[in-house]
């Protein structure tokens, strides 16, 4: 018998557990990168999320006289519970708003009574809501209540 040593490299099992892993992981790279790319069908996902559709008043408007309330309509029915609407002047400050009701139906609007005749001036309402879906909608828009004696009511053709 001979006493010659093998050229063979003996490593220990954790060693060849590692380089059996890495001669895994090249190959399968290989396999991938020879394969054809999978693709996943193609759809198309709208996001329907709540909306402001119109208000009374009008987003830009000018009224002759401060309304009574400010109503929101949506594009689908929002959770009144987590609703919030605000009005405030541009001069500064909060005008009161009377707890948020809304009519029954899936097209009633949102309202909020006023406490209080606003002067005239430009005001800003603040709005926040979510439908069904959980998703938070915001927004705001501002009006002009018109000095009395102004042109408002002539301007729409009053």
């Amino acid at each position: 018998m001979s006493n010659s040593r093998s050229s063979v490299a003996v490593f220990p099992v954790r060693q060849r557990s590692a380089l059996i892993a890495v001669a895994a992981f090249l190959t399968a790279g290989a396999a991938a990168a020879a394969a054809p790319p999978v693709r996943a069908p193609e759809t198309r996902v709208t996001a329907r999320h709540l909306r402001l559709e119109r208000s009374e008043p009008a987003a830009n408007d000018t009224v002759a006289s401060a309304p009574a309330a400010v109503r929101l309509w949506f594009s689908e029915q929002p959770e009144l519970a987590v609703t919030t609407i605000r009005l405030s002047a541009a001069a500064g400050g909060a005008v009161a708003l009377a707890p948020l009701t809304r009519d029954t139906g899936a097209t009633a609007p949102v309202v909020a009574p006023l406490r209080a005749h606003p002067a005239a001036g430009t005001y800003t309402v603040w709005w926040r809501s979510t439908a069904r879906d959980g998703h938070v909608s915001t927004g705001q828009f501002q009006f002009v209540i018109a000095a009395s004696g102004s042109k408002a009511g002539a301007a729409r053709g009053q």
